[in-house]
């Protein structure tokens, strides 16, 4: 991930979405970055990322719009270049982040 985290902290990130142009504009997009956020606390991620523009940006579209990282319950803590912020949501609460912290293991990306 993107953010500075203590060891242990398991971190997912969201890269992109692809709805096809007849589904756009009825909600897809919202329901994929719900099902993603459920599917990496299911898995036991602590935090999950993403990276999405203003919906007036003329590209990076893909990966999805600050307004509905926003009303999915994500904050800004940062950016990526000049387009993209740097968004989270923490899946699990502090006090459980802190009694499950798993030790950091460098050699299995992705796992947690």
């Amino acid at each position: 991930g993107g953010g500075d985290y203590q060891p242990g902290i398991c971190v997912w990130s969201i890269v992109c979405f692809f709805v096809p142009r007849p589904l756009r504009r009825r909600g897809v997009q919202t329901q994929l970055l719900e099902a993603a956020c459920r599917l990496a606390a299911d898995a036991g991620a602590d935090v999950i990322e993403g990276y999405p523009v203003d919906p007036d940006s003329p590209s990076y579209r893909f990966m999805g719009l600050v307004p509905t990282y926003l009303a999915a319950g994500f904050e800004r803590f940062g950016r990526v270049g000049k387009r993209r912020h740097a968004m989270r949501r923490w899946l699990r609460p502090a006090s459980e982040r802190e009694l499950n912290a798993r030790p950091a293991k460098p050699d299995s990306a992705g796992a947690c």
